[in-house]
């Protein structure tokens, strides 16, 4: 008998036939080291993690995702990034319970980023009240709604995510999807595209709008995803990840 065959999923160059060339803010490089200076002062990490965190450039990702902005703007941008990031890491560590405390005190600090936060609570809080403090200053107020609630809905579904892991539960892709569409935070990222204007009523529900902006968020997942597969099933914490629920579907589907 011969050694069973290995099986080969090849993950494919999404971007090979891009045809729009990327576009940088030209304030990112101030605006970086604005943004760097202000997170690395609440100390969330460890000098190891922290230079670990500097190495992966955020604010590069936000000076690419708004190349228009205006300075004040893209800071806005620079410091979400950077917020996403500890709010992930925390949770990422965490069951659903801790996770859920973490969520209610990020949106806690969002909708009262004038009050002081308590003592002795998660420093995530704080990164957050000062994040928005500064955010509404050049926000209008329709936008600043839309990014809370957008915000809200980000937080929930990672408690979701956090409760799969600890379940070890795999989705398939649809009920995946749903979530993930969440997860990864592209809606209050959006919500940043329009922090100084104030859009037409309904603007936002318009199917057509609402069609595009799915479809921009399922590009960034599949993209994301395939880019973090490899470290993620390397640390085994991949269950999140679209090219583990494709594979998992497909097994389960031969196996039925």
């Amino acid at each position: 008998m011969g050694a069973p065959q290995l099986e080969v999923f090849s993950l494919p160059d999404t971007l090979c036939r891009w045809a729009w060339s990327r576009k940088l803010n030209p304030n990112y490089k101030k605006v970086k080291e604005e943004s760097k200076a202000w997170l690395e002062s609440f100390h969330a990490f460890p000098p190891k993690a922290q230079n670990a965190f500097n190495r992966c450039d955020f604010n590069l990702l936000a000076s690419l995702a708004y190349p228009d902005a205006s300075a004040e703007h893209l800071r806005t941008g620079c410091d979400l990034m950077n917020l996403f990031f500890v709010f992930d890491e925390y949770t990422d560590v965490c069951d659903a319970v801790e996770a859920r405390k973490l969520a209610d005190i990020v949106m806690d600090a969002l909708r009262n980023p004038d009050l002081p936060r308590p003592q002795n609570e998660s420093i995530v809080g704080e990164i957050t009240r000062q994040f928005w403090l500064l955010a509404r200053k050049t926000s209008v107020k329709s936008a600043q709604e839309v990014f809370i609630e957008t915000f809200d809905t980000y937080t929930t579904s990672v408690v979701e995510q956090a409760e799969d892991r600890v379940t070890h539960h795999i989705r398939d892709v649809e009920s995946y999807l749903k979530v993930r569409r969440d997860t990864i935070g592209a809606k209050p990222s959006f919500a940043l595209l329009h922090l100084g204007s104030d859009l037409p009523e309904g603007f936002l529900l318009n199917p057509l709008v609402e069609c595009i902006s799915t479809l921009t968020i399922d590009l960034l997942i599949i993209g994301n995803d395939i880019c973090s597969y490899n470290v993620e099933q390397a640390r085994g914490d991949d269950a999140h990840n679209m090219v583990t629920i494709v594979m998992n579907s497909i097994l389960v589907r031969r196996n039925v």
